[in-house]
């Protein structure tokens, strides 16, 4: 029987499963924003899948090996790139081949993103699908959908402000010089910027700091540790 809620273990045990099969995919719809820190609840996880039916063959047999009971008429319809295939299983599962509002698969996944283990669809692609979709459910998602993409900056737009290293560097220190001067509580701001930007690098044996992608809950569980 499936679960009723996204639970992140089903997603490590399907990325895992899908990895060792080969599988071409990316994580998509509300559960992918979920992983980016989007605070919501969801029923079950979406895929984004090619339209391919060498892929879709794979696609079948890492299913097979998580539990998915597979009928008849799933099977090719899973091969050969059904536009939606809805499962029950383990956990609910959606196989999207042709997301609403989206142009081909390889085009979304040159601008998507990957947190942890996790290939995500962009926030502003799982955006432009949902509107796209004009579903009445989604209304309320997508305003907050739309507040929480407010925060989110993306290499595209530090490169649109004169390049990426430069625009970074400059915007960090910038913020981290402003909230300083709350007179009350800057301290404590800077203490805490300080501790986000441990828990989201790490030093390589050339003694540089690097971005590492975490997801949200990844680098708050950090910080408690760092504290």
């Amino acid at each position: 029987m499936a679960e009723e809620r996204f639970d992140v273990s089903h997603v490590d045990a399907l990325v895992k499963a899908f990895r060792a099969h080969q599988v071409d995919f990316l994580i998509f719809g509300k559960g992918a924003a979920i992983i980016m820190g989007y605070p919501a609840t969801t029923l079950d996880v979406d895929l984004f899948l090619p339209k391919s039916p060498e892929n879709g063959a794979k696609v079948v047999a890492a299913l097979q090996y998580l539990g998915f009971a597979l009928t008849e008429s799933q099977i090719p319809e899973i091969v050969r790139g059904k536009d939606f295939v809805h499962l029950n299983g383990p956990f609910r599962l959606d196989l999207v081949h042709a997301p609403d509002g989206l142009p081909d698969y390889q085009t979304v996944k040159r601008r998507s993103i990957t947190i942890d283990q996790y290939p995500l669809v962009s926030l502003r692609d799982i955006i432009a699908s949902k509107e796209a979709a004009g579903r009445i459910k989604d209304q309320m998602d997508l305003q907050l959908l739309k507040s929480f993409q407010e925060i989110e900056l993306t290499i595209e737009d530090y490169e649109n402000a004169g390049g990426f290293k430069d625009a970074l560097s400059l915007h960090a220190d910038e913020a981290y010089k402003e909230i300083g001067r709350d007179p009350q509580r800057g301290e404590h701001y800077q203490r805490i910027s300080q501790l986000l930007f441990r828990s989201l690098t790490r030093q390589t044996d050339e003694g540089m700091w690097v971005f590492q992608a975490r997801s949200y809950s990844c680098a708050t569980a950090k910080i408690a540790c760092m504290s």
